[in-house]
């Protein structure tokens, strides 16, 4: 899993509003000193968004495979149509449901 977030801490004695920015795709930031309960609140809200963005992902994908499975039926429709037309008018043929030809 190459995109798996990668947990991190840093930790400074000076901190200022652009820190944040060192760790790109930063979740939470928390200054020091901070609770214990403040991190768990923090841990818990990243893996909720990650199980949430996992299952859009799986969402979406299930939705592409469909969105494939149906284009490709759409492009064979035509011949299918014109194939099930055919096999009708020699089976009405057979039954004698067909006018006589002119």
């Amino acid at each position: 899993m190459r995109d798996a977030p990668v947990p991190s801490c840093l930790a400074a004695e000076i901190f200022d509003a652009t820190a944040s920015t060192l760790i790109p795709g930063a979740l939470e930031c928390l200054t020091k000193p901070f609770r214990e309960q403040e991190l768990l609140v923090a841990v818990q809200e990243a893996i909720n968004r990650e199980c949430t963005m996992r299952r859009r992902r799986a969402e979406l994908t299930e939705l592409r495979r469909a969105y494939e499975s149906l284009r490709q039926r759409a492009q064979f429709m035509p011949k299918m149509r014109s194939e099930f037309l055919a096999r009708l008018v020699r089976i009405a043929g057979r039954l004698g449901l067909l006018p006589p030809p002119r």
